[in-house]
């Protein structure tokens, strides 16, 4: 009898191995900060932000943003106006051009993840759906990461002489390791602001 556990953790590994999926997954999840940036513009009740918006939901520097501007407004994607009310506040409101350029390429990203579940029918996509969040949900949940750093423990103890896979790391390592997976977006369930595109609110 077959270890289940192991060729379910096989053909993951091979699923995400695919190259059409790993072209997806980089389009939805890596649009880089100026296509984000015209995202949330475009998206934006009012359909205007200002710089130090941008900067905050970003994440960034106000002299980063200014550069991602720069470039935004020379492909002809954004214009940028004096507020009314503050001359000093400057307004950014996308182009017709820059709400297509968002328009264009996030029907890419629907046509790229309409691709990968074709083979499904709905009934399937809910029951794949509903397992793949008790997964996630197991995997990033305190309990678990307690348990993982348990098991690391006892396993260093047993094999650190022979320092083979994960007890190649050192202690310091591996609890640098686990705060890195609990800082991680994904991590007890909080999706990240961009996967794809995520409206915030302001």
């Amino acid at each position: 009898m077959t270890d289940q556990n192991y060729d379910l953790f096989n053909e993951l590994r091979r699923l995400m191995e695919q190259p059409f999926l790993r072209m997806a997954l980089l389009t939805d999840n890596d649009p880089g900060n100026s296509l984000r940036a015209l995202y949330l513009i475009t998206s934006h009740d009012g359909g205007t932000l200002t710089a130090s918006d941008l900067a905050d939901a970003l994440d960034i520097k106000p002299s980063s943003v200014t550069s991602i501007l720069r470039r935004l407004e020379n492909a002809g994607f954004i214009e940028r106006t004096k507020d009314a009310d503050d001359a000093r506040v400057i307004n950014i409101t996308a182009t017709t051009a820059g709400q297509e350029e968002v328009d264009h390429l996030l029907q890419t990203g629907t046509d790229l993840r309409a691709g990968v579940f074709e083979t499904l029918s709905d009934e399937e996509k809910a029951q794949l759906l509903t397992l793949l969040n008790k997964l996630n949900t197991q995997l990033s949940s305190e309990d678990y990461h307690d348990r993982l750093a348990e098991r690391f423990r006892e396993g260093r103890a047993q094999h650190h002489d022979h320092g083979w896979g994960p007890w190649k790391m050192n202690d310091a390592q591996f609890e640098n390791f686990m705060r890195e997976n609990r800082n991680h977006p994904h991590f007890d369930g909080n999706h990240g602001p961009f996967n794809p595109f995520n409206r915030r609110n302001f």
